[in-house]
């Protein structure tokens, strides 16, 4: 698109060019003056004045004076000049009528110019013309960039199509109850019949929201790469316009799209830029955000219809949104997204590790509890941020400290190494971040921190960072009064050591007095002020402390609050420099550790702080358990997780909605592979079983499957894999064999089999055994039987209701059989035979072949994967090899067998390692699975991939790079 736009700005500019020239040309040969050299009016009177004139002719339009010379003159160091020309004014012309008329010229004239009618009127119209033809350009431009004029009133939506990138839900990780949501909607779509046989109706909506960074447009780009329906896009912003009524006219014209394409689906980003609680603006009623929220609403669930038009929207202000556009009929789910647990994150930081060589002492669960509070986009940032700074160092992997590096960016900012830093600065701040480490370690209702440091981050001149063990949803009042404690230990270190306070604590005060006024006007915890919440919160809903609160009470409880405010910060603060100065022995050796580190992890930590046991915080408020004492002897109950803990059995699992949706869909999967297996599907034109009689009807699945449940259960016959769902068919029904036949009595009424084709069934296969059989027991590979072979392929044509005899199948059972022999001719061969010539080059360096062609089968359908293998290995000490031919002969006769992808990789490896003893061994394998493409799962084209990694490579973190790294080039 964008070459060919540049195309036609150079052919357009090359044709603006061609026309100039040709203008200018016709300008200057038609001009007759061009001979004559232009010289000032003094010149040319001065020449009249000396008679040197021999013609002269005067053009009274132009206003210009002519003149041939007798004799040559000299003018502006130019010799031999005999023509000239010269301009005059206009009121001038008579002066020089009369010059020229007295300077004895043997010829003059004077030359009048009538303009003919054609050319004023060329004059006239042509700037018109070429005006109006650029406005009509540039208005056909806009039209095919937008609909209306200029493109003002077309909506900006873009369509996806399937040739752009898309996300699928496999890439959106740590929100499972947001994908599940969204995947019920796909399946709505795909499946439709399910759900109205309920009579259920398609969510007409549905509005994702929560804090920013959490993956609400994640969610949809997955929803538009897995709908299969046409999929629009567009931002919130992008429906208002300076222009009265062009939001309106967007709206319009987005739907008017949506409903000529549908089924589809509407994506609106940010939609608060339009959907805003009306009555909120400066416009009043006439406001033009407001006129696109009323055409937005009547679009969503008024009187027009819109049935297969899904919307979907996300924001971070649910708080603001107009309460018509969040009710039943418009949205009709609400979804939130919010920031992901500690399994969500953990999930979050391995989809975005993938492409990523981390340190084999990387633990991803560990970091995950290091990343309490942040969001998906925040655990992205850390691992984009980490292998900017292991690239930036020349590192091959990404080690942990790496991790640990990005994570402190993220949560504080870039460090400052280029600030200088006095010396008395440094142990201020060593003595204020060990405050904040003792306060903490010497309480038992916070977390310990498991890092200090004194480098500084950001606005901070250093920090000290707890780690919560699991995600807690709910605080105790102890547990607040202990971050205040911890919040307070900074600025007591310094009261205590040095005598004053510095700034340094001003972003401690601010958090513990945000926390503290919660504690009073949200969460009750004062006996004085009562279970009574104070203030109407009127900003951010997700806590990021846009906006603020009204003021819903007097000036007596305000004062009120002020003072248990400062009771609650003045005993938080009492206790920090009381546990300070009772370890201040330990307090010194932080600090001295901090200035020779300036940096201490927990394990440091805990040498230091060996002794020291936790105690409970203050008794804060004396009164609370004198008005709502706790009753004595009465325990709360146990929990069933708590009840099996306590009798050592094994944890209950409860079948969650999730759980059952995923179930549910795992079975339906499974009954689609089981149908396609039967060959016979109930949505399509078939026979119906009705009381011994055949209809031929197009009635609904539903209908189809009740009629052949009531035969069942009418006839009592056993619901065999043979007769489970299959009809008979009459004489007449197009799937019936030529000549018809009579329904065999040895399966009443279900199997279609025919007395007149009667076929001997396979004898049935053995029981599988359930325990696991050892070596001896494997029975041995016999050869490939092929008159067996086609008996089997005969039997599944008849089992599909195919005539195997019929013209154009009578060859397939012997074809089929011989191409079977040929697919599975590994069962027959040893691979590793293949290996077993070998030359000793004492070769020690890696060998590596890449792209060998893959075709094996799938051993749970029998359908082809294929693809292609990378093989690479290390010889072993004796520098033994084997020819490089081998290798991708290898790996086909293992691939000739009935396989699984992941099997068929270890086996390759592990022959490697067995047979040719190499010391470092890597097997990467990517094919395209047919079984998934066939069955809907994947797409086309997508490939999986496995590997299998021995020896040096699977110890060696760097080794295993280099090597992929060759893999991938």
């Amino acid at each position: 698109m964008k070459i060919t736009r540049n195309k036609n700005i150079l052919r357009y500019g090359a044709i603006a060019a061609l026309v100039l020239i040709a203008i200018y040309s016709f300008t200057f040969f038609t001009n007759d003056s061009r001979s004559y050299m232009p010289v000032d009016t003094s010149v040319a009177v001065q020449q009249l004045q000396d008679k040197n004139v021999a013609e002269a002719q005067i053009d009274d339009r132009e206003q210009q004076v002519r003149l041939k010379l007798k004799n040559p003159v000299k003018v502006e160091e130019r010799e031999g000049v005999e023509e000239v020309i010269a301009k005059y004014p206009a009121r001038a012309g008579e002066q020089i009528f009369n010059a020229v008329k007295d300077s004895g010229a043997d010829k003059y004239q004077t030359k009048v110019t009538q303009e003919s009618f054609f050319g004023s009127m060329i004059s006239f119209l042509l700037p018109m013309l070429i005006l109006f033809a650029f406005l009509f350009w540039f208005m056909s431009r806009m039209q095919q960039n937008g609909g209306g004029m200029f493109g003002i009133g077309g909506s900006k939506a873009k369509e996806l199509t399937k040739d752009m990138p898309t996300n699928t839900f496999a890439d959106v990780a740590g929100a499972d109850e947001a994908v599940d949501e969204l995947r019920e909607i796909k399946d709505f779509l795909d499946n439709p019949d399910r759900y109205y046989a309920l009579g259920a109706k398609i969510p007409r909506g549905v509005l994702l929201y929560g804090p920013p960074g959490t993956g609400k447009t994640l969610l949809a780009r997955a929803v538009a790469g897995e709908a299969g329906v046409p999929f629009y896009s567009i931002s919130g912003s992008d429906f208002v316009e300076m222009f009265v009524g062009v939001g309106a006219s967007r709206v319009r014209d987005l739907f008017k799209q949506a409903k000529e394409n549908s089924p589809c689906i509407i994506f609106v980003d940010e939609i608060d830029a339009v959907g805003r609680q009306r009555g909120s603006g400066t416009g009043g009623g006439h406001d033009e955000r407001e006129q696109t929220l009323n055409q937005l609403l009547v679009e969503m669930d008024g009187f027009g219809d819109r049935e297969g038009v899904i919307l979907i929207a996300a924001t971070n202000r649910p708080d603001i949104l107009d309460p018509a556009l969040l009710r039943p009929g418009r949205f009709d789910r609400q979804i939130p997204v919010t920031n992901p647990d500690l399994a969500g994150r953990e999930q979050i930081l391995r989809v975005h590790a993938k492409d990523k060589p981390l340190a084999k002492e990387v633990d991803v669960a560990q970091l995950a509890k290091r990343t309490a509070g942040m969001s998906g986009a925040d655990l992205a940032n850390v691992l984009n941020e980490a292998a900017l700074l292991t690239a930036r160092i020349g590192g091959n992997v990404i080690t942990y400290d790496a991790l640990e590096e990005a994570t402190d960016r993220v949560v504080g900012g870039p460090r400052r190494q280029g600030k200088i830093i006095s010396e008395h600065e440094k142990k201020v701040t060593a003595y204020h971040e060990g405050g904040h480490t003792l306060a903490a370690w010497a309480l038992k209702d916070i977390e310990r921190v498991y890092k200090v440091t004194i480098l500084a981050r950001g606005r901070t001149g250093g920090h000290a960072m707890t780690a919560q063990e699991d995600d807690k949803g709910m605080y105790t009042r102890d547990e607040l009064f202990a971050r205040l404690v911890f919040a307070m230990g900074g600025r007591a270190a310094e009261e205590l050591v040095f005598g004053a306070p510095t700034t340094g604590a001003s972003s401690d005060i601010e958090n513990a007095t945000k926390i503290a006024r919660s504690m009073l006007t949200e969460y009750g915890f004062s006996p004085d002020l009562g279970t009574v919440k104070y203030g109407k919160e009127q900003g951010d809903p997700f806590g990021y402390g846009m906006g603020g609160g009204s003021i819903e009470y007097s000036d007596a409880v305000a004062a009120r609050i002020d003072d248990q405010l400062r009771y609650l910060l003045d005993r938080a603060h009492q206790q920090a420099y009381d546990i300070l100065a009772q370890h201040r022995d330990y307090l010194d050796k932080l600090a001295d550790l901090l200035l020779e580190k300036e940096t201490v992890r927990r394990p440091d930590l805990e040498r230091i702080f060996t002794g020291i046991e936790p105690r409970p915080a203050f008794d804060v408020f004396p009164n609370e358990d004198d008005r709502f004492p706790r009753q004595a002897g009465r325990e709360p109950v146990k929990t069933p997780v708590e009840l099996a803990q306590a009798r050592g059995e094994e944890i209950p699992k409860r079948m969650t909605l999730l759980d059952a949706s995923r179930a549910a869909r795992e079975r339906r999967q499974a009954g689609e592979e089981a149908k396609g297996q039967i060959g016979f599907n109930f949505g399509q034109h078939a026979g119906d079983v009705v009381d011994e009689s055949v209809e031929s009807t197009e009635s609904s699945a539903g209908k189809r499957a009740q009629k052949a449940q009531r035969t069942l259960r009418a006839q009592r016959v056993p619901r065999t894999p043979r007769a489970q769902g299959i009809p008979r068919l009459s004489r007449n029904h197009p799937r019936s064999w030529p000549g018809g036949g009579t329904p065999s009595r040895a399966i009443t009424g279900l199997c279609p089999a025919w007395k007149s084709r009667a076929r001997t069934l396979m004898p049935p296969a053995p029981t599988r055994k359930k325990e696991k059989m050892t070596s001896s027991e494997i029975p041995a590979i016999a050869a490939f039987d092929q008159d067996r072979a086609e008996a089997a392929v005969r039997e599944l044509l008849l089992a599909v209701g195919e005539d195997p005899d019929r013209e154009g199948l009578r060859e397939t059972p012997a074809r089929v059989a011989r191409s079977y022999r040929e697919v599975f001719a590994g069962l027959h061969e040893d691979p590793t035979e293949v290996l077993h010539k070998t030359f000793s080059e004492e070769h020690q360096e890696l060998v590596l072949v890449r792209d060998i062609p893959i075709y094996s089968t799938c051993e749970h359908h029998l359908v082809p994967f294929f693809g292609v293998a990378h093989i690479g290995y290390i010889p072993g000490k004796d520098g033994r090899v084997t020819g490089l031919s081998k290798l991708a002969r290898l790996a086909d006769v293992y691939a000739k067998r009935p396989q699984v992808q992941e099997r068929l990789t270890r086996q390759v490896a592990d022959a490697l390692v067995s047979v040719l003893g190499a010391q470092s061994v890597i097997v990467v394998i990517e094919c395209e699975h047919l079984c998934m493409a066939m069955r809907g799962i994947r797409k086309p084209g997508a490939t999986t991939t496995t590997s299998a990694v021995r020896g040096g490579f699977k110890t060696n973190a760097a080794s295993r790079a280099e090597v992929l790294s060759l893999i991938r080039s």
